[in-house]
């Protein structure tokens, strides 16, 4: 096994070679397994300013972004910004944007008043925000009705069928061009595949998938494979847009 540290720039499917960063390599078989990145849909002030929520780092950042909103909070004076500092709006129907909407309303009820007395008179909201009509889409009607319950119960402000347009000046603006103020919008709206340069166009699916056969095989191609998120394996007749990506189905 060898190491090589390296951007890929390019595949060149017939010389059996990919262009990096730093130089070219020679293969008999490539793998690509580069994985996902975050969505923004090419929404520019988005991807500047919201958080997103894929990586540890992320997650320390989301941390320390809310901790020292609460500092912020308790030394604000102009209701407007204490507003703004207090609201938190999440995008994303899926689990990690249910996950996290569930685990902030937790903490704002039983920690937040507790370690901060500052703020027990204080109350921000919560916002999820979905394009769609549901929350947990791929999950059963009965898991979707569940969050929707225990949600509503915790006080997240569920808004559903509402696209977000833009995040400007710390207001997030929806379909509709209602604004919420927030100085917290996280990003948990979907991913996309890394790109993989130098792939036909006939073989990149929805997402910026790699479409593969039910080897993992590129189609077209006899010595390129795609495994993991990046790829989108329709073969399964049980998964006919290919498989959900967590990390449970890649185990399964």
């Amino acid at each position: 096994m060898r190491f090589y540290l390296g951007e890929l720039k390019n595949i060149v499917p017939l010389e059996n070679r990919i262009e990096t960063s730093d130089g070219n390599l020679s293969y008999d078989y490539l793998v690509l397994a580069m994985g996902t990145e975050t969505n923004y849909f090419g929404m520019e002030n988005i991807r500047q300013k919201g958080l997103p929520l894929k990586t540890i780092d992320d997650a320390i950042n989301l941390r320390s972004h809310l901790l020292l909103n609460v500092g912020k909070n308790i030394r604000a004076t102009d209701t407007a910004e204490k507003e703004k500092l207090q609201n938190i709006v999440i995008v994303g129907e899926g689990p990690t944007g249910v996950e996290i909407s569930g685990m902030l309303a937790e903490m704002s009820r039983n920690i937040v008043n507790k370690d901060y007395p500052e703020l027990k008179d204080t109350k921000g909201n919560i916002y999820l925000i979905n394009s769609g009509k549901t929350l947990l889409g791929p999950m059963s009607p009965r898991s979707q009705e569940e969050v929707y319950k225990v949600l509503n119960k915790l006080d997240v402000k569920i808004k559903l069928n509402t696209a977000v347009k833009d995040y400007i000046d710390g207001k997030v603006i929806l379909a509709g061009d209602e604004t919420i103020a927030t100085s917290t919008l996280v990003w948990a709206s979907g991913v996309v595949a890394r790109e993989a340069p130098g792939l036909p166009t006939e073989n990149i699916g929805r997402g910026r998938r790699i479409i593969v056969n039910e080897y993992n095989q590129v189609p077209g191609t006899q010595n390129i494979f795609a495994i993991g998120d990046q790829c989108i394996q329709s073969t399964d007749k049980n998964y006919p847009d290919g498989h959900p990506q967590l990390a449970q189905v890649a185990i399964q």
